[in-house]
Formats: C-alpha cells, structure tokens, sequence
C-alpha cells in the first residue's frame, strides 16, 4: 500500500482490508474498469501502472465532457501507481466509470467489494475518519496532478468553445440558482484568485479576463 495509507490507516484496520480484499494479476492491456460501467469495487494498485483512458462519447455527465475535452482523442490522461485507489467513494452512489483504467504493464491489484467497506465507515467511526482522510489526500493529489499534466493540452479556442457547451447543458433554473448564489468579484492584473497549498473554499466560473496557472 501507499505510504498515505500506512501513515492514515492503523495496522488493524490495514490488516481488515487485507483480509476482505481479494488480490488478483492484471495482464498488460487488460482492462482494470471499462469506460460507462459501475465497478462493485475498490481497487488498491499494488504492483504495475494503469492508464486512465477517456474515449469520446455522448454523456450528459458533465465531468465526462469535461474529461473527454482534455483526453482529446483517447490518449492518456493519467497514470495510476502502486498505493493509489480506483472507484468511487463509498456511501456516494454509484457512478459508470467516466473512462477505462487499462493495464500499462503486468500488474496487481487487491479489490474490495464496496458493501464491505461501506458497512466498516457506518460502524465505526475511527475507520471512517481515517479511511477519508486518505481518500481525500488521494484525490487532491490526484486531481494536482491531472491538471499540471494537463497545462497547455488545449487550445484557447477549443477550450472557450468546449467550454460553452458545457454550460449549455444547464437549464434556466440551474443558471438562476449559480447567479443567486454566486458574487461578482473583480480582480485586478497580479491579483491570486488561488494560491497553492491553501484550501479551496469556492467554485470559480471566469466571466471576462485570463489567468494563468503556476505549479510549485
């Protein structure tokens, strides 16, 4: 497992999920999770790489199109390595898998069924605690990753346009509820919207102007 896992989970409950999971060899090219089906599964990479794959389809999902637009033309938009989680987070509903997750090489893979560790987190509260917490670790870095990785895939064009039709997938009510909530702020030339490292408290939509994102 991740060093995350080790330095989050206590060694019982790395020893539960061990026992409730089932390990199991991935050949290269095969596929770990296919693109628009629900996995029953957690799957812990403990051996191997795995591809992230987004092919182009009709979903309504916006995340979907969101990542079908910097996949482009199916190519790769990440990796998993040993230690990292495929799935959907327990308790959320379940979700068709927004791509494939295909082998890069000879692999393996401990995969718990989603009932069990759903079962753990509503029993026991330290399991909970310690088990999202590294989920949530796992899915910032995650998600730091994929967008420095992503810096400069699209062009401007394409994404303003891409990006237009994303919102054009909202009705009038979806649009009144963000224009509601939302506040108008101006910033000038310089100004940080975000700054690296600091928690992320609002959901931004640029109306007019550029920004230009820096990785440390």
């Amino acid at each position: 497992m991740s060093a995350l896992l080790l330095q989050t989970l206590t060694s019982q409950e790395i020893d539960w999920i061990n026992a409730q999971g089932d390990k199991s060899p991935l050949n290269h090219g095969s596929n770990l999770v296919r693109q628009g089906e629900i996995s029953e599964n957690l799957h812990i990479i403990l051996d191997g790489s795995i591809a992230f794959k987004v092919k182009q389809n009709d979903s309504e999902n916006i995340l979907a199109q969101a990542l079908d637009v910097l996949s482009g033309d199916g190519k790769e938009l990440y990796r998993f390595e040993p230690g990292e989680i495929i799935g959907d987070v327990p308790l959320a509903q379940p979700q068709p898998a927004l791509g494939d997750c295909q082998a890069l090489e000879d692999s393996m893979v401990l995969s718990i069924p989603r009932r069990s560790i759903e079962d753990r987190v509503s029993e026991d509260e330290e399991f909970s605690a310690h088990f999202y917490q590294a989920m949530a670790q796992l899915l910032t870095d995650r998600w730091h990753r994929l967008v420095t990785e992503s810096v400069g895939r699209i062009s401007e064009g394409q994404f303003h346009r891409d990006s237009l039709f994303i919102f054009s997938q909202f009705d009038d009510r979806d649009l009144d509820w963000l224009v509601a909530r939302g506040q108008v702020v101006t910033l000038e030339a310089g100004d940080l919207l975000l700054q690296a490292a600091r928690p992320v408290e609002n959901l931004y939509i640029i109306l007019a102007g550029k920004f230009q994102v820096y990785v440390p």
